[in-house]
């Protein structure tokens, strides 16, 4: 049996990002006007053409990690707009071929402005923009 140290670390960066998303919950907190956030993703990509296939070596990752602010005040403009949250978040991705491809790496900013309230469901729209 001949061992594979790039499928072992893909298995491991895997394992890392359960157990981070896991552990979540006992190292954050959340009050009524701020949240941390974060996600992880594992795939794959697929070439749309023959002469991209020898980009692709490995799977793919990214990672998410943003803080949200409730908008919460009486000014009328934050009534108007029916008390946004603003999101402010950092993201990483390594498309699976760090030599041609490399990392990707950007800084987003963002705001989730709600359309129709259901409950304690909303319905809301999100517009931002960022570098990367």
């Amino acid at each position: 049996m001949k061992f594979c140290v790039k499928h072992s670390i893909h298995f491991y960066q895997r394992k890392l990002g359960i157990f981070v998303l896991l552990l979540m919950p006992l190292f954050t907190f959340s009050q009524n006007n701020w949240a941390v956030k974060s996600s992880v993703g594992y795939g794959f990509l697929s070439p749309h053409h023959k002469s991209m296939q020898y980009l692709i070596e490995s799977h793919s990752f990214n990672a998410n990690l943003g803080l949200n602010i409730k908008m919460r005040n009486t000014n009328n403009w934050l009534q108007e707009w029916r008390m946004p949250t603003v999101n402010l978040s950092y993201y990483f991705a390594s498309p699976g071929n760090k030599n041609a491809i490399g990392y990707a790496h950007s800084l987003l900013i963002s705001s989730d402005i709600s359309i129709i309230t259901f409950g304690k469901s909303k319905l809301y729209y999100s517009i931002g923009g960022g570098s990367g």
